[in-house]
């Protein structure tokens, strides 16, 4: 018998897992929100944890445009001691670029075992 995971199922797993990165492709932003949203109570017992969303356009929504760069945004998350999720939308376009992917890796390991996901 074939078991198929569904993605809401798949993202359920891995927040609980407490992955630090997870990559989630979407083409509806809000169905992504709406499921983080859902899930940042569970996570972390007696706490909400905030949700700083980012896109190319606007930057992380608790800087604002001057961090619309993908690289300053997620070294400000990785450099980061405060608790939440940090959503990053359109990432995906800039993966291309070295620098993007390198950060990525070197972030990695500062979101491990916190409060940040």
């Amino acid at each position: 018998m074939t078991s198929t995971v569904t993605p809401n199922e798949s993202l359920r797993r891995a927040l609980l897992a407490r992955y630090p990165l997870i990559f989630v492709r979407c083409a509806e932003d809000d169905r992504v929100r709406r499921y983080i949203r859902s899930y940042r109570e569970r996570l972390i017992k007696g706490r909400t944890l905030e949700v700083v969303e980012w896109s190319c356009t606007r930057g992380l929504s608790d800087q604002g445009p001057e961090s619309a760069d993908p690289i300053v945004a997620l070294k400000s998350v990785f450099e980061s001691k405060d608790p939440g999720f940090f959503v990053f939308f359109d990432l995906t376009e800039h993966l291309s670029d070295p620098r993007v992917r390198r950060t990525l890796r070197e972030g990695y390991d500062s979101l491990r075992g916190t409060d940040r996901f």
